[in-house]
């Protein structure tokens, strides 16, 4: 089934065809983390960046001025500045922008022996992933993030999924939350004038 976006003519419909090209992006992402070209998987995780950021501007602007969304509106903004989620993304994509910095790394298994004995030896390695790196933006270092919305989410990263997918599903669930939330406020407003 085709993801569709609000209709024309709807508040928040640029809002929500930026929502569907970041989901587009993600699920490139999916597709490509099992293969070996990293620097497909980059490419496709950076656009996601922009247009996840380019959601939040849609919704932004288009719901700006309206006392009916301010309180959504400004609990939004305090998030996007406090939650570790979200501000490392915010971040992560104004470094991709403005900057040369790598905001993800290639999985490297880190292959190591270990003694487990006076003359016995393990293989070890870190479990299949590609992290995101830390970003730096105006001189601030960001780390990548480990809690949203309070909840610590560390325990999905390292199991086989690429961090930047993990990352990006959360931050796909928190906008179209965002957006749905904008769009009831809005036609409950409407249909309240009418």
């Amino acid at each position: 089934m085709k993801n569709k976006p609000f209709p024309k003519g709807s508040l928040l419909h640029h809002a929500s065809k930026e929502l569907i090209a970041a989901i587009s992006f993600y699920q490139k992402m999916i597709k490509s983390q099992l293969t070996d070209d990293f620097a497909t998987f980059d490419m496709y995780w950076r656009e996601f960046l922009q247009k996840l950021e380019r959601t939040w501007n849609k919704a932004e602007a288009a719901v700006a001025g309206r006392n009916d969304c301010k309180l959504i509106l400004d609990a939004a903004k305090n998030l996007r500045k406090n939650d570790d989620l979200l501000c490392y993304l915010r971040h992560a994509r104004n470094a991709d922008e403005h900057t040369v910095s790598e905001i993800a790394k290639e999985w490297d298994g880190n292959l190591r022996a270990k003694a487990t004995g006076a003359v016995e030896f393990v293989l070890e390695w870190d479990s299949w992933d590609r992290h995101l790196l830390p970003v730096t933006n105006r001189g601030v270092t960001y780390q990548p993030a480990r809690v949203h919305l309070g909840v610590s989410f560390a325990e999905r990263i390292g199991q086989g999924t690429a961090e930047p997918i993990v990352v990006a599903d959360l931050a796909m669930h928190y906008y179209l939350n965002l957006i749905n939330q904008l769009n009831s406020q809005v036609l409950l407003k409407d249909t309240r004038n009418d």
